[in-house]
C-alpha cells in the first residue's frame, strides 16, 4: 500500500518582496509648522510693500520718524506683518530641521538654531518699531523723540539685538547650503532660489526687489515643507 504524505512535492513558497511601509501619519503639529514656515517669507515680503518709510531702524532717526509720522497706521500694519514673519521664522527653522535631520543632522541643527536666534533678534526690532509708533502724534514727531532714537541706536538695545539679527545671514546661508546638498530631495532649484531670495529680500534694495526676494524664498520653503510632511518609509 502506497503511503500518502500531505504536502509531498510541494515547494516552500518563495518570499515575495514587500513594498516600503509608511511609518505612520505625519503629526498635525508638523503640518501646521510647515504651513507657518511658508507664511514667514510671504509676511516678510509683504511688510516691505506695506512699509511707508522704506527705511530700516538703523537709518537716520529724524527721517525715519518723520516718515512714520506721515503714515503711522500703515507703519503699524507693516510692523505687525513683520512680527508675524519673525514669529513664523521659528516654524521655518523647525520645518527645515524636520526635513533634513536624517540626511544631515549637524547642519540641520546648526541652521535651525541660528534661524531661531535670528527670530529672537527680529522680535526685538519689531518691539522697537512698535515703540517708534508711539513717538509720533497727529502727524508730528514727538519732541525729544529723535534724540531718544539716536540714543537707542548707539545704546545697549541695538548692540544686543544686532548680533542676534545677524544670525539671519549665517542661518540663511547655511540653509541655502543645506538645500543645495539635499537637491535630490527638494529639487536642484531650491537652494539657489532661497539664496537669491535672501539677498534680494535683505532690505538693501528697492521695494520691488525686496518683495520679489520674499516670494522666491517662499517657493524654496514650500519645497522643503512638502518634504517635511511626507511620512518616512521603513523598508
Amino acid at each position: 500500500m502506497n503511503e500518502i504524505r500531505l504536502g509531498a512535492g510541494v515547494l516552500d513558497p518563495k518570499p515575495t518582496p514587500t513594498a516600503p511601509v509608511l511609518s505612520g501619519a505625519v503629526p498635525l503639529r508638523r503640518r501646521l509648522l510647515a504651513v507657518a514656515a511658508v507664511v514667514s517669507p510671504l509676511a516678510l515680503s509683504a511688510q516691505y510693500a506695506l512699509d511707508p518709510t522704506g527705511m530700516l531702524p538703523r537709518d537716520n532717526p529724524e527721517a525715519l520718524l518723520s516718515a512714520i509720522a506721515a503714515e503711522p497706521g500703515q507703519y503699524l500694519a507693516s510692523t505687525v506683518v513683520f512680527l508675524l514673519g519673525i514669529i513664523t521664522l521659528v516654524a521655518w527653522a523647525l520645518t527645515l530641521f524636520a526635513a533634513l535631520r536624517d540626511r544631515m543632522p549637524k547642519l540641520a541643527a546648526t541652521t535651525a538654531t541660528m534661524l531661531t536666534l535670528a527670530a529672537i533678534g527680529g522680535a526685538g526690532f519689531a518691539g522697537l518699531r512698535l515703540a517708534a509708533c508711539s513717538f509720533v502724534d497727529d502727524g508730528e514727531v514727538t519732541p525729544g523723540a529723535v534724540e531718544i532714537w539716536e540714543r537707542l541706536q548707539t545704546g545697549p538695545v541695538f548692540n544686543v539685538l544686532t548680533p542676534l539679527l545677524a544670525m539671519t545671514i549665517l542661518g540663511s546661508l547655511l540653509a541655502g547650503v543645506a538645500l543645495i546638498r539635499a537637491r535630490s530631495e527638494v529639487t536642484v532649484w531650491a537652494g539657489p532660489l532661497y539664496l537669491v531670495g535672501f539677498v534680494l529680500g535683505s532690505g538693501e534694495f528697492p521695494v520691488a526687489f525686496s518683495v520679489a526676494g520674499g516670494l522666491l524664498q517662499a517657493v524654496a520653503v514650500l519645497l522643503v515643507a512638502r518634504l517635511a510632511v511626507k511620512p518616512s518609509r521603513n523598508r
